[in-house]
């Protein structure tokens, strides 16, 4: 028989398997993982807190949540999940027909349910073991996911090695969305490269995760139109500085075997918008797109120094 905290853990799971469903499907609108997300903070409140003692304001994180768990996260994390819970609360009480707009964009709602995933992950750890009927159900659960992948195209776009975090400001900041992408080689031309990012005035922070299994000198080449950027493991290889034209620059790394976190910067202002990054790994071979062989995406949310940890 289930305790109370197991029984309010299982509720908070699963309003955050909803939520988590709705936010890698990109037709949907993030707004809508708005009640399952608030209902997972509710569950997870009645299970952490003394009983009787589950706030009745849980916007405040911090005030609330054991310490911990605040340690297990990290302060920035629980001050970045309490930053976005007050525009949850709001869209989940806000009627459907009412007009209103939403003020977290597609990358900050996945952030945030990836961080109240390790939340709920953390807690259950320390409740009372699941049952066999439970543990069951989980894999079931496994089960409908793997015929969910099947059967749902989109959801492969997260197997895709580059991780893209797209801004609507040509200086990575201000709302996001993210896009998993095989490749970075996109010639937009005076296209926007999706939805609600503007043609002129955007960037894009692709993220990825290098696996060599020997060391190996790098070298790394960025053709761009307008500026890019190319770090490996948070050293600059290659600055690419160019403003309405195409340019090619380049750079090397003498990097050991394992995995190294390669980030790329790219910028657009105004005119046609390309960006192409290509790399060698024999000094024989001319620089050429990383076989997606070699890369993984980052596991954890957008904004991390190392995610490939």
């Amino acid at each position: 028989m289930m305790t109370e905290t197991e029984r309010a853990l299982t509720v908070a799971e699963a309003a955050h398997r909803a939520a988590r469903a709705v936010t890698v499907d990109p037709s949907c609108e993030p707004r809508l993982a708005a009640h399952h997300l608030v209902g997972a903070w509710e569950a997870l409140a009645r299970a952490v807190c003394p009983q009787g003692h589950a706030p009745e304001d849980i916007t405040d994180v911090a005030a609330w949540l054991p310490g911990r768990l605040q340690a297990a996260v990290g302060p920035r994390a629980v001050a970045e999940l309490g930053r976005a819970l007050p525009a949850l609360q709001a869209e989940r009480t806000r009627p459907a027909w009412e007009p209103g707009s939403f003020a977290l964009g597609r990358g900050e709602v996945e952030a945030h349910t990836w961080r109240l995933g390790q939340l709920l992950a953390l807690a259950r750890g320390e409740a009372t073991p699941r049952p066999k009927w439970h543990r069951r159900a989980a894999i079931a659960a496994a089960a409908a996911v793997v015929l969910l992948i099947a059967v749902r195209p989109w959801w492969t776009l997260t197997l895709q090695p580059w991780r893209g975090t797209y801004y609507a400001r040509s200086d990575h900041s201000g709302k996001w969305q993210i896009r998993y992408d095989r490749q970075i080689d996109f010639d937009w031309g005076r296209d926007a490269p999706m939805d609600d990012v503007p043609a002129d005035q955007f960037s894009v922070r692709w993220d990825s995760c290098l696996h060599l299994d020997a060391p190996t000198k790098a070298i790394f080449q960025s053709i761009s139109d307008d500026g890019s950027r190319v770090y490996v493991d948070g050293d600059l290889i290659v600055l690419n500085r160019t403003r309405g034209k195409t340019q090619s620059r380049g750079g090397e790394a003498q990097l050991e075997a394992g995995v190294h976190h390669v980030r790329v910067d790219y910028s657009e202002f105004s005119g046609d918008a390309h960006v192409q990054v290509l790399a060698s790994f024999d000094e024989n071979d001319p620089p050429k797109p990383i076989p997606a062989s070699m890369l993984h995406a980052p596991r954890g949310p957008a904004g991390e120094e190392d995610p490939c940890e």
